[in-house]
């Protein structure tokens, strides 16, 4: 986006960014409530990007609620990935992305990251080693994109729902109330 610096350096004294990484490593499924300018979508992007990077056969999914902000996620993914040191790079560098088809791949070691507009029948046709789904009280269908999700965490992914504050199906799930989702 126009008047942003996707260059700044990994802004150290917001600690809870930390504390977001560590809940990510240490549990299956996360859910953080979020509001404007807090880099949580930043955070997951790059360790959505650093987990296809260094990891063979991945397949990380994102789902946003449309086609913009779909190709934004992958967007956010490229910029941070032109950053890494030529010492840090993995094999079959540079990544392959395609902002038309909302994807990066890492040819070198089979892993990719696709992201998807919001619908139900989108999650379903992908299997994921990791889904993060952002912006998640804005999703058509959330409830059925969770449902659609939950399949690769049972498979030993991980499953990240991140959103601003807003009711419906994703106050409930922040709540733990899944049998109240709409």
């Amino acid at each position: 986006p126009p008047g942003i610096d996707p260059y700044r350096p990994f802004p150290s004294h917001k600690r809870y960014l930390w504390g977001l990484t560590r809940a990510w490593i240490e549990n299956p499924i996360i859910v953080v409530a979020k509001s404007r300018q807090m880099l949580v979508s930043w955070l997951f992007c790059a360790l959505f990007l650093c987990d296809a990077m260094f990891k063979a056969g991945r397949v990380n999914v994102c789902q946003s609620m449309d086609k913009d902000s779909a190709a934004e996620l992958i967007w956010r993914m490229t910029i941070i990935a032109e950053k890494v040191p030529a010492w840090l790079r993995p094999p079959g560098w540079p990544a392959k992305d395609d902002m038309q088809t909302f994807k990066i791949q890492f040819p070198g070691h089979h892993s990719k990251i696709t992201s998807i507009p919001a619908g139900s029948d989108q999650a379903r046709g992908l299997t994921g080693s990791n889904i993060f789904l952002d912006e998640f009280a804005k999703i058509k269908d959330a409830t059925d994109s969770w449902v659609a999700s939950l399949p690769a965490i049972k498979g030993g992914g991980k499953l990240v729902v991140v959103s601003s504050a807003w009711p419906g199906s994703f106050h409930a799930l922040y709540e733990g109330r899944v049998d109240k989702m709409r």
